[in-house]
């Protein structure tokens, strides 16, 4: 699909077991919706389309509006125009406990009182729930659930017992005891530490994936959206800004502010003609009408090499080492602080910088 400002979005093809010649009834479909507090308007006539199966990422800075938009699909704010569409069915009017949409909060809110399996029970729907709370871990759907997240071994203990990762997978095994139509995500990792973000992501995702339950998920960290979604939408200052797969977001963004906000980026001014565009690192292939405007790079396009004539050189001015990599700052000759991603060893003193792989250009208006 290609990347661009959102209106609608066609999802043909997309989502889990959907075929690619046919069209896919989506499972959640947004129409201008609209919701302001006073005078801040939070959302503004946001457009979008979710497959069944599906897993997207909304992604923006704090205060963006991408948490009001999410209480909006999940039936706790009332929009002030536009609709809610949950398959066929306009729910824009029905409460939340009547919309089939299951919410994991950013800090889980387990019930402190209830064990492991008696949290997951009380997902279960009616009657069930109260059977389940007694017997809960002898519910063949409370056992499938903790073993698809692997917490079966946590089933008898009480909340306070488990690590916070631990704690996410409970949540969301509530969460799908409800055999939810979509599964609603806010900020679910913020709170873990580094070293657990990944497993919990990778099981979380996998079990959505065996489930075949469309989910959205919120955040304001790129690598876990990039990373964890088939989508991602980009929202700024209420708006859905870009959306499309994450290479196509972070390779092609749809102006220099996502392209900054979207990973690190390396944006010159540079003068375009007959394809390239001239700037301080050498020409730099684009696909642009020619004029002046902006080039941006990511910082593993670009190569540092040894002293080498003709190409831009300058000094290291700082090393930031990550273990599986490293950012380089440059300081140029003619000026400009230039940072490059690199793996492998760690350069000081005089270097030389290449670009490799097209850029994209963005005119000035």
């Amino acid at each position: 699909m290609s990347v661009g400002l959102l209106e609608s979005v066609d999802v043909r093809g997309q989502g889990v077991g959907a075929g690619a010649d046919r069209a896919v009834e989506p499972a959640l479909v947004l129409e201008g919706l609209i919701k302001s507090f006073g005078a801040t308007r939070a959302v503004r006539s946001v457009s979008l389309q979710l497959a069944p199966g599906e897993l997207l990422a909304i992604l923006g800075p704090s205060g963006c509006g991408k948490s009001t938009l999410l209480r909006l699909i999940a039936g706790l704010e009332r929009p002030d125009a536009g609709r809610v569409l949950l398959g066929d069915r306009d729910v824009t009017a029905r409460p939340a406990h009547k919309r089939r949409i299951a919410m994991v909060p950013q800090e889980g809110a387990l019930f402190p009182h209830l064990t492991v399996a008696q949290n997951v029970a009380f997902g279960l729907p009616g009657a069930a729930r109260l059977f389940g709370l007694r017997r809960a871990g002898e519910r063949p759907e409370v056992r499938r659930l903790l073993e698809l997240l692997h917490i079966e071994d946590l089933a008898d203990r009480m909340p306070a017992q488990i690590s916070g990762g631990q704690a996410q997978r409970v949540a969301l095994a509530r969460a799908l005891a409800c055999d939810p139509e979509l599964v609603l995500l806010d900020e679910p990792f913020s709170a873990l530490d580094a070293s657990l973000r990944h497993h919990v992501r990778t099981d979380i995702r996998a079990t959505l994936r065996q489930l075949g339950v469309a989910a959205i998920v919120v955040t304001h960290d790129q690598e876990e959206a990039l990373s964890l979604a088939d989508r991602v939408a980009v929202m700024q200052a209420g708006r859905i800004v870009q959306v499309g797969a994450p290479d196509e977001v972070y390779r092609a963004p749809a102006d220099s502010g996502i392209a900054q906000f979207v990973g690190n980026a390396v944006v010159l001014p540079g003068l375009c003609a007959a394809g390239c565009v001239t700037t301080c690192l050498g020409d730099i292939a684009v696909t642009a009408t020619d004029g002046e405007g902006l080039v941006m790079l990511r910082p593993e396009q670009i190569l540092v090499l040894p002293p080498t004539p003709g190409l831009p050189s300058g000094e290291v001015e700082q090393v930031t080492f990550f273990g599986h990599d490293a950012d380089v700052q440059v300081r140029l000759d003619s000026g400009e602080s230039v940072v490059a991603r690199i793996q492998g060893d760690l350069p000081r003193g005089r270097v030389s910088l290449q670009v490799r792989g097209a850029g994209c250009f963005y005119p000035s208006a």
